[in-house]
């Protein structure tokens, strides 16, 4: 019965240490950011949780907006295919980073956040659609 226990124990420590290290939710600066949109594949989407006026004002180049204060924000973000890869950006990296936590709480795989949103994109001097 120990054995069993033992064995047991150690099963469950091994299988949740490698569930794990599959998830990706991080924050990084723009140039990882833009690395990461230079590699991009299909599975990988450009997310813009700011506002439509926001948006139109300018964005960054293939970025979906998915406005952060929609009353529908939860269920759209909810809608999309969790082991997709994920780009989130907004003005300041406030409403991205909480994009970044909800987007893990339900499940997603692999979300990046932009640390210090648009405003860090366009100061390093990387370009945005107008």
């Amino acid at each position: 019965m120990r054995t069993f226990l033992f064995s047991l124990s150690l099963w469950c420590v091994l299988f949740s240490n490698s569930y794990a290290t599959d998830i990706i939710a991080q924050h990084v600066n723009s140039h990882q950011f833009s690395e990461l949109i230079a590699n991009k594949d299909s599975t990988v989407q450009i997310i813009d949780v700011r506002t439509l006026a926001e948006y139109k004002a300018s964005h960054i180049k293939e970025a979906k907006l998915i406005d952060f204060y929609n009353k529908n924000f939860i269920d759209n973000i909810s809608q999309l295919n969790k082991t997709d890869t994920y780009l989130l950006y907004c003005r300041s990296g406030n409403r991205s980073g909480k994009t970044l936590n909800i987007m893990k709480k339900i499940g997603f795989n692999k979300v990046y956040n932009l640390q210090g949103g648009v405003n860090d994109w366009k100061k390093q001097g990387y370009s945005l659609v107008h």
